[in-house]
């Protein structure tokens, strides 16, 4: 497709493959290897958000979106590597929220299930932000509204581009629940990081 090649197992021989690999002992290292590659994607899409060319995020987006719900099965569904799993649900935000919003905060709220004392602070944050997004996207804002704060309380004193996503976050929950005053404070804190941000940039 449009100078792409991508090449698919046929479904018998792709359960010969998986039963050769659990034989030999290799299944839980590739699915591992697999999970962390589809992660380090994650954040490059979720970083390219504003960047890349829209046409093209979304074909990657909706591409691999199969390798994303394989690797968040594994990692969360399984319960093999819960510290991948919860930066993967985190990162995939936006693509759930592009794709398919339902889906996506059930994988959030399950990795915020996970959640324990060793969980960084940086990725409960994340997971708060993801959840209050797709709350928002689907209508849902006083739910919203509830991870955004939750998220706001974490972010104090943390990295500045996670504390204006949940102030944007708050913002847009305040908004739609007719407290236009309240949101736009937030929503404007949020603007100026972001200005500062693309002034270091230039």
């Amino acid at each position: 497709s449009r100078g792409d090649a991508r090449y698919y197992l046929i479904e018998a021989m792709r359960q010969y493959a998986l039963e050769r690999l659990t034989t030999r002992g290799e299944r839980q290292a590739l699915a591992h290897r697999h999970a962390r590659f589809f992660l380090r994607l994650a954040e490059r899409l979720d970083g390219d958000w504003y960047a890349a060319r829209e046409r093209d995020w979304f074909k990657q987006a909706r591409t691999e979106l199969d390798n994303f719900r394989v690797a968040l099965g594994w990692s969360l569904g399984e319960r093999r590597d819960l510290r991948s799993g919860r930066l993967l649900a985190g990162a995939l935000e936006r693509v759930w929220y592009s794709l398919a919003p339902v889906e996506g905060r059930r994988w959030v709220r399950t990795a915020l299930e996970s959640v324990d004392d060793e969980t960084p602070a940086a990725t409960l944050i994340q997971l708060r932000i993801a959840d209050a997004e797709l709350c928002g996207s689907l209508g849902e804002f006083k739910a919203s509204l509830a991870s955004a704060e939750a998220a706001l309380k974490l972010a104090a004193g943390a990295d500045e581009l996670l504390l204006a996503r949940a102030q944007l976050a708050a913002g847009s929950a305040l908004g739609a629940l007719e407290r236009s005053a309240e949101g736009e404070a937030l929503l404007h804190e949020a603007f100026v990081v972001e200005i500062g941000r693309a002034s270091c940039r230039e």
